[in-house]
């Protein structure tokens, strides 16, 4: 851009001194762009020339506060109209401007002043607390997308945009404190990865009037129906220490989803449920765990995952309890009485054994036999002793764990049969060693 010579805007102005003019001729004001600026703004000043006569314009100036400037001429005919243009940087504050003109038989023609106020530099806006609400959702979720714009200068921006895969969509302003602008932005989504940003314009026109956030990603899932599981118990609902027990669940999935996993909470221990029965997922399958457990009460609850990625995707049931029992000696006390007893026996033939060894040299069997039947008297009290000291400890167990009166009853009677059984048969083994003591002494005299 060249400032007309001295010359020439002497010459210029004396002829609008003159007072010539041509009415055959206009200038149009098609005005300035941006009308709003600071002084890093480049305006750019527009005027279309006409002459009825197709007379060419020797020049088209713009008069900027009081200064000539060349205009760049554009496409067109003086007939139709010929564009001028003519570009440059203000410093802030009012400034006026005209256009002249002048034909090739050096006719003019101006136009009126008019002015352009030009800010100070401008304040670049911002964009802060970027979100979305919710963070996560299916395809029935309404997402409101949401920024704060800031700007000290410009009360209104030029527009503040949601970019939401590629796509600008213009947000509203929601609420204003001071210099603090909500902008919101709501709408459904389909199911996929969605890339979202935001961007605005404080409309100064300035070289910093832009501002813009990072991308963000949100994943937005398919609409899922829950899993179900139902049935929730442990078969035999109780039992001592050592037994089998087999805890199952039914789960089931109106959308047909195969579970992730389908597992047992027991005692805070996560376990693997692998044994399935049926294949119809919509109608309901049966998982099953099996294992043996200690006395004592025991917490369970079984947990799922329909493998959907949804929000609902996963579920628990309540938390049960259970009691295992200490096992407790009761019908088969007989038979456990009956093995001591056999061990008992035992002892007193290895003492018989032993007491011949030492009595070796006695040529009288009898005397032998004697003191045998007495350290069998011995061993025999010795292990009734025991006994009852045992049946007395059974009874109090029972009797603490809520066992009733005929049921300790039943026990005292087996223990005292037992006793009757263990006397019978050391008898029954005291008189087989009698006789044969008779038989050896006999065999002797003879």
């Amino acid at each position: 851009m060249k400032y007309i010579s001295l010359s020439f805007v002497t010459l210029f102005f004396v002829l609008l001194l003159s007072g010539t003019s041509c009415t055959s001729q206009t200038i149009e004001l098609k005005g300035v762009e941006p009308s709003v600026g600071d002084p890093t703004t480049d305006f750019t000043f527009s005027c279309v020339y006409q002459n009825d006569s197709g007379l060419d314009a020797l020049f088209v100036c713009i008069e900027i506060d009081g200064e000539m400037h060349n205009m760049s001429r554009g496409l067109g005919n003086p007939v139709n109209g010929v564009n001028y243009t003519y570009t440059t940087r203000l410093n802030s504050g009012l400034h006026y401007y005209r256009y002249i003109a002048c034909n090739e038989n050096g006719e003019y023609f101006n136009t009126s002043l008019t002015s352009i106020f030009v800010n100070l530099k401008n304040s670049e806006p911002a964009l802060v607390n970027a979100t979305v609400t919710p963070s996560s959702g299916d395809e029935s979720t309404i997402f409101r997308f949401s920024v704060v714009y800031i700007d000290t200068d410009i009360s209104q921006p030029r527009y503040v945009y949601l970019i939401l895969d590629g796509t600008e969509y213009e947000m509203e302003m929601d609420s204003q404190d001071g210099n603090l602008r909500l902008y919101t932005y709501s709408t459904k989504l389909k199911a996929g990865i969605h890339l979202f940003m935001f961007k605005c314009d404080d409309g100064s026109n300035a070289e910093n009037a832009y501002a813009q956030t990072s991308l963000y990603p949100l994943n937005v899932k398919k609409i899922n129906h829950a899993p179900e599981l139902y049935y929730a118990q442990v078969l035999p609902k109780t039992g001592v220490s050592g037994t089998v027990f087999n805890f199952s669940v039914m789960y089931k999935d109106e959308d047909g989803n195969s579970p992730k996993f389908v597992k047992l909470i027991l005692d805070n221990e996560l376990k693997d449920i692998g044994v399935q029965r049926g294949t119809d997922i919509s109608s309901g399958v049966t998982f099953e765990f099996k294992t043996r457990l200690g006395s004592g009460t025991h917490i369970y609850k079984f947990v799922c995952d329909d493998n959907s990625d949804a929000l609902n995707s996963s579920l628990s049931t309540d938390e049960f309890s259970m009691n295992v029992l200490s096992p407790v000696m009761r019908d088969d006390s007989t038979m456990k009485l009956a093995l001591i007893c056999i061990g008992l026996i035992g002892v007193a033939g290895l003492g018989l054994w032993i007491t011949y060894g030492k009595n070796k040299k006695k040529t009288n069997l009898t005397d032998a036999v004697e003191e045998v039947d007495a350290e069998l008297e011995e061993i025999t009290n010795t292990a009734k002793t025991g006994k009852e000291q045992k049946i007395k400890k059974n009874i109090s167990y029972e009797t603490n764990n809520g066992t009733n009166a005929e049921n300790v009853k039943d026990v005292t009677e087996t223990e005292e049969k037992t006793e009757k059984t263990i006397e019978k048969t050391i008898e029954k083994k005291s008189g087989k060693i009698d006789d044969k003591s008779s038989i050896s002494n006999k065999n002797k005299k003879s």
